[in-house]
């Protein structure tokens, strides 16, 4: 059987709430079942509402529901890589920019 490895992505923007729990117990299983592992990934792209308060509250409450995890990371430690790939991407004529929203 392969390893599995399964991400965890709340908003560092509340605190952990019952979808949240559901979500990251449901993680916590299969990697148990499948001999994989978690990995705790904020998304962290909205920094208006972002706080480290809820970082470290989300941390605790995940280890209070018994779920452990292989490491933390954030979704902002890979923007220069996501830019890279989205440039790609467009050079390639596989993606383009659309700001009609704004």
């Amino acid at each position: 059987m392969e390893k599995v490895c399964l991400r965890f992505a709340p908003k560092p923007s509340s605190y952990l709430h019952i979808g949240h729990s559901k979500a990251a117990l449901m993680k916590q299983y299969f990697a148990q079942r499948y001999n994989g592992n978690v990995i705790v990934r904020f998304d962290d792209t909205n920094h208006a509402k972002e706080r480290n308060l809820f970082v470290d509250n989300l941390l605790i409450d995940i280890k209070t529901l018994g779920i452990s995890y292989e490491k933390v990371t954030y979704t902002s430690d890979y923007f220069q890589q996501l830019i890279e790939m989205a440039e790609m991407l467009i050079k390639q004529g596989k993606a383009y920019v659309d700001d009609i929203g704004n």
